[in-house]
């Protein structure tokens, strides 16, 4: 008897919801519901370390189809003309489509449909409220051939009698304007720069470039901070290939990380690495969900501060206090 076909996605929609919720689901489903079925998985290149342990294939996205995909939402993509969510993004659908075209009697579990599996309703941002969402939760862990990689680069480029850490400077621009969780680039090169001289540690800037709508990092490459501080800064950007499980490379060779408000500050919990988030105040509850205070172990190793909550005020963050506040994490006084 042939093997049911198990067809996942695609996935559309945020980073942090596809890693947080949309995943742990699908792992679970395949486990309780679908254990033999061969399963092909279709999303945003980069990200086949969410899924290898449950997965036979994982195909992702090429160019034509990315460039016609509308911007990634709460397990949706958004319409750039309309800015109005779809539960079915065109291009990403034509694209698997054509994939599994060959195929006969396939399952297909998408975003709009998940429902019919875990009994949670649709993807979407209620996912955030449950305190232990359905799905199967799993730590993360990169090749040692990307960990000793990043070693390497510590060795080679960086001061050897200084401890790294990673840093995430997460911007996005969608619609032109930088929106509410995004602190000014001279923000980031001032802490930084305190960082450095102050806690006399290595830093490595995780550069994630920023594509239309898809949030992204800076890698600060074009600021003062390489030319002062050659042995103490460079940048690992993250390219499309390996992308996720690189991050993670990055994250398990260094000491720890430094993340601002973003959906990305979740893989730390994942990787099981410590990690210190400015974020916002609103945004504190969801850190303290059940499901992530079993995984981290009640935050035992982490710092997740707030000041304020959005636009203005949160971009305006002094940084006196972001200073302070990780040097406290830092030194292990949180």
């Amino acid at each position: 008897m042939a093997k049911k076909i198990l067809i996942i996605g695609p996935w559309i929609g945020e980073f942090s919801y596809e890693l947080c919720w949309w995943a742990p689901k699908l792992r679970k489903i395949k486990r309780t519901m679908f254990p033999d079925a061969l399963t092909l998985c279709f999303g945003y290149e980069g990200r086949e370390i969410i899924y290898n342990d449950f997965i036979n294939d994982y195909i992702s996205y090429d160019q034509e189809t990315r460039q016609n995909m509308g911007y990634p939402g709460a397990g949706f993509s958004g319409n750039y003309e309309t800015n109005k969510p779809q539960s079915q993004d065109p291009a990403a659908e034509k694209f698997v489509a054509k994939k599994i075209a060959a195929y006969n009697d396939v399952i297909r579990i998408a975003p709009y449909n998940i429902h019919q599996h875990c009994g949670q309703g649709a993807m979407g941002r209620k996912d955030t409220l449950y305190e232990f969402p359905y799905g199967d939760y799993t730590y993360l862990n990169a090749r040692d051939d990307l960990k000793n990689n990043i070693k390497d680069l510590i060795k080679d480029k960086l001061d050897s009698s200084r401890s790294t850490i990673a840093v995430m400077a997460r911007i996005r621009n969608r619609f032109v304007e930088e929106d509410s969780e995004t602190l000014p680039k001279a923000t980031w090169v001032d802490l930084i720069s305190r960082i450095i001289n102050e806690l006399k540690v290595n830093v490595i800037m995780i550069g994630v470039p920023v594509n239309k709508g898809y949030p992204g990092s800076l890698d600060l490459k074009d600021t003062e901070l390489f030319t002062k501080y050659p042995k103490n800064i460079i940048s690992v950007v993250s390219e499309e290939k390996n992308s996720v499980e690189r991050q993670i490379a990055i994250l398990q060779t260094t000491k720890c990380s430094l993340y601002s408000s973003s959906g990305a500050a979740h893989l730390p919990f994942f990787s099981n690495t410590p990690m210190f988030c400015y974020t916002r105040t609103a945004e504190l509850v969801r850190y303290k969900k059940g499901w992530i205070m079993q995984m981290t172990d009640n935050h035992k190793n982490n710092r997740i501060c707030a000041l304020y909550n959005t636009g203005k005020e949160y971009s305006a963050t002094p940084v006196n206090y972001l200073f302070e506040e990780f040097t406290n994490f830092y030194n292990g006084k949180a």
